[in-house]
């Protein structure tokens, strides 16, 4: 039996996360894919505001929670070649989006889009996105958020988050309802 790298494991769960994002609705979004991106001043140091929209672009969310992002911005300062992969990544992403007739961001997801670093990158950010925990091979795992990460958004209509209960107080203490199928 092969063992996996944590950066083999972490390349397979973000192409499979890819794969859900692929097939869920919210990747016609024309607003997001038309909406403001803002100037890369600094491609040495990439703001919050760069880093927020290329959040936006790679999880196809317009409606990404700016707080949860600003945990995952936080998570990801001081990591090697952060700022570079924050900028060319973003200015990839806007340069395939600017003057599209058919705008559509599933080129982002192809093998030959990026080079490795930012094809890394891009996987990295999904992973933590979607899991709620940023994991490096040269830092420690940290959970940024448990009930925000977007894997719960995929499930909501069929379980709460775990641990957290969708029904009124003292709901537990109740008999559950038959299923009748």
């Amino acid at each position: 039996m092969r063992v996996f790298s944590k950066r083999e494991f972490i390349l397979a769960t973000a192409s499979s996360i890819a794969g859900l994002i692929c097939s869920t609705p919210s990747v016609t979004a024309s607003a997001l894919l038309d909406g403001h991106n803002p100037v890369n001043s600094d491609p040495a140091a990439p703001s919050f505001e760069v880093f927020y929209r290329l959040s936006q672009l790679v999880t196809l969310r317009d409606d990404l929670d700016v707080a949860y992002s600003k945990d995952v911005f936080a998570a990801f300062q001081g990591e090697p070649w952060v700022e570079k992969h924050i900028s060319t990544s973003y200015a990839m992403i806007t340069a395939l989006l600017e003057g599209q007739t058919e705008k559509t961001i599933s080129p982002i997801f192809a093998e030959e889009f990026f080079e490795f670093g930012e094809r890394w990158f891009v996987s990295h950010l999904l992973t933590t996105y979607y899991l709620g925990v940023y994991y490096h091979d040269e830092r420690p795992n940290r959970r940024v958020t448990y009930d925000k990460a977007l894997m719960f958004e995929l499930l909501a209509d069929y379980r709460p988050v775990p641990g957290f209960s969708d029904g009124a107080p003292g709901d537990w203490v109740k008999t559950p309802p038959i299923d009748p199928r």
